[in-house]
């Protein structure tokens, strides 16, 4: 059976691998102590950057800059157009090239994360003989933040309310999807993936970034999915490699980066449906008023799309598929939530769930930046029994040229039916 020292000396090999430093003297925490940690080590620090970069294929592709202070600027060089001209014969003409230069403000934001360990867990960890339990700790805690900061560089965006946990961690900054928003941007409106996306992007980059031999797509699994769908119906030796490899075929020539958090569930604005109807266990709704609306285009269009309803009253949703006899309807499961169920439509709210949007740019246009002043604290709650770690660290996300990407934003993406 661990003795309490076995216990307490376990969980400070875990903060040790979490970098956390300022333990008690003689290199352990005491039942009673309560410590503070300062500044974590610069190499404990890009350590942790590092491990959670390597989360991310997307964070791998993007541009990772660290810097010591909160706010500055970061420097863009523009080497575009001509660096060559046509000299004579002993011509003393200087052909002089100097990049141009912008200088792009950042402030990095602070971001929290509290790690808590319980006695028991420790305990429980130390009697089965869990060698590696602060490995575990520190590759759970790695994990999450690169998958939170690959999300929050997609999706973060500062106009979000503090309503929910999701909400919290993406206000801090502006990501991706926001600083597009001047970009090179076509709204699908819903319109159906096809492969024909793809030479429709290329053909919206500017000419001065067209050439770009870092030039990539950015989209999530169900575009890539898709894609392989449609490449599977070529009656040639790559439909037939699509249908049985692995291999991820990249459109146009242009590789692909695999983006996770690149929504794909997004859709236009939520409008009450045409009417509702209580089926005793599950309720009905006519859907006309989307077709009206645009999106889907038909009724027709709308059969085995997914679409997002919600009761108003209680908040509930769910994730419906379209179906189609004389009109586009859905059915849900349950009553969302209520016990007496109103067949008012104005109650409601539905919309398209299975929209997307497809990036082309070079990944290396984002730029994260890091402040290199992690701070973490750490101490035992005799109240709770438990030991509980604090970690506080800032970055910014920046996208200084955004005319350099095209994006194409609420392409449909439904489920592959068989």
């Amino acid at each position: 059976m661990p003795t309490n020292q076995d216990i307490l000396n376990n969980v400070n090999d875990v903060l040790d691998g979490l970098g956390v430093i300022g333990k008690a003297e003689g290199g352990s925490l005491n039942l009673g102590d309560v410590n503070f940690g300062t500044l974590i080590p610069f190499p404990e620090v890009m350590t942790m950057i590092d491990l959670a970069r390597d989360q991310s294929q997307w964070l791998k592709a993007i541009n990772v800059m660290t810097k010591s202070r909160a706010t500055g600027k970061v420097p863009i060089y523009d080497l575009n157009g001509y660096v060559l001209e046509y000299v004579g014969e002993q011509d003393p003409t200087t052909v002089t090239t100097r990049p141009a230069t912008t200088n792009v403000p950042y402030r990095t934001r602070k971001h929290k994360a509290d790690i808590v360990l319980s006695f028991e867990e420790l305990r429980e960890a130390r009697a089965l003989g869990l060698g590696n339990f602060e490995r575990t700790v520190v590759q759970s805690f790695t994990t999450q933040l690169g998958n939170n900061v690959a999300d929050i560089v997609i999706n973060g965006d500062r106009t979000r309310l503090a309503t929910t946990r999701e909400n919290r961690a993406m206000r801090g900054v502006d990501g991706v999807a926001i600083k597009t928003a001047t970009a090179n941007v076509v709204t699908a409106a819903g319109k159906a993936f096809d492969k024909t996306v793809f030479p429709a992007m290329r053909d919206r980059i500017p000419a001065k970034f067209r050439n770009d031999p870092s030039l990539r797509w950015w989209y999530n699994p169900r575009v890539k999915n898709a894609w392989q769908n449609k490449l599977t119906a070529v009656t040639t030796a790559l439909g037939d490699k699509a249908l049985t490899s692995s291999d991820i075929l990249p459109p146009l020539g242009i590789s692909p980066v695999i983006v996770p958090h690149i929504h794909d569930d997004q859709g236009p604005a939520a409008i009450a449906p045409t009417s509702a109807s209580d089926e005793t266990t599950y309720i009905q709704f006519i859907l006309t008023t989307l077709v009206t609306a645009g999106d889907p285009v038909s009724a027709a269009a709308g059969v085995d799309r997914r679409f997002k309803v919600t009761c108003k009253a209680t908040g509930v949703s769910e994730i419906c598929t379209g179906i189609l006899d004389t009109t586009l309807r859905i059915n849900t499961v349950g009553l969302l939530g209520q016990t007496t169920v109103s067949v008012t439509n104005t109650d409601y709210e539905v919309r398209p769930a299975d929209e997307t949007d497809i990036y082309l740019g070079n990944p290396k246009g984002v730029m994260l930046i890091w402040c290199l002043e992690w701070r973490a604290t750490r101490e035992y709650n005799k109240n709770l029994d438990q030991y509980e770690v604090t970690i506080y660290l800032e970055f910014d996300v920046l996208v200084p040229v955004p005319e350099a990407i095209v994006k194409y934003t609420y392409v449909a993406v439904p489920p592959i039916t068989w």
